[in-house]
């Protein structure tokens, strides 16, 4: 078969891919809300524990040994400040009610950092940001050890070396890329949905159908007679 032949029953039901389009069209943009991203805060904290003190004159590995704690510390702390406990903490040093907007992740370390912590706090406005990112900062410089008490109130120390910048969200808009992909699957479909009623469909319509069907040429065909004339 033909392009020409495609085409051909594509636009004997054009209404239908039409039709499917823009319902996918309409129904992806309700479904695509208003998207608004929060004011975001940054830091990065370097997490520590001290090496244990010399016990006699010979030589320990202390240092490997502190760095290593580090390291393991530093993946159960990033949990740490994923829990509701750290987010509870930063709430009550900025005395605002646990129902209130805030929201505190942080970032799994990398090789090239493994003691290195990056906390992001995002709220809907930039004060509380801004307050809520000092307060998380006074928590993590001030009761990081609390969180481990095996290892004692001061055996875990957290220093700030990126304080924490306030990032105002970005425009709100749609997500533009979804709702024309949905509008494509909704051509797509229709489109599909022409050639299906098309096979099932017994009647003929042009004289090549004829022709194939019956195996006799097409003497003569009725011209079409458009309405007014």
């Amino acid at each position: 078969m033909e392009l020409r032949a495609y085409w051909a029953i594509v636009l004997r039901r054009w209404w239908l891919p039409a039709l499917a389009t823009v319902v996918a069209a309409i129904l992806s943009f309700l479904a695509s809300p208003l998207t608004q991203r929060d004011y975001t805060a940054t830091m990065r904290v370097l997490l520590s524990v001290p090496s244990e003190p010399p016990r006699g004159n010979y030589f320990t590995y202390d240092k490997y040994y502190s760095l290593l704690s580090t390291e393991y510390l530093t993946d159960d702390f990033i949990e740490v400040v994923r829990s509701r406990s750290f987010r509870e903490d930063v709430l009550k040093e900025l005395n605002e009610p646990p129902t209130t907007a805030l929201s505190i992740t942080s970032q799994p370390r990398t090789e090239r950092a493994p003691r290195i912590l990056t906390v992001s706090v995002t709220a809907e406005e930039a004060d509380l940001t801004r307050r809520a990112a000092d307060a998380a900062v006074l928590v993590l410089t001030t009761r990081s050890g609390d969180y481990f008490v095996q290892l004692g109130p001061r055996a875990l120390s957290a220093r700030i070396i990126d304080p924490p910048v306030v990032v105002p969200p970005s425009a709100a808009g749609r997500n533009y890329f979804n709702i024309a992909l949905r509008v494509l699957v909704g051509l797509a479909g229709g489109i599909g949905l022409t050639f299906l009623l098309h096979y099932l469909d017994p009647a003929v319509y042009t004289k090549e159908e004829v022709e194939r069907l019956t195996g006799l040429p097409v003497l003569a065909e009725i011209p079409r007679v458009r309405a007014g004339k």
